[in-house]
């Protein structure tokens, strides 16, 4: 389930800097 595109972006960048 999607909740905001702040909420999706907030996560691809984390993922970005864990990798």
């Amino acid at each position: 389930m999607i909740l905001t595109t702040v909420e999706v972006i907030n996560f691809i960048i984390l993922i970005i800097c864990v990798l």
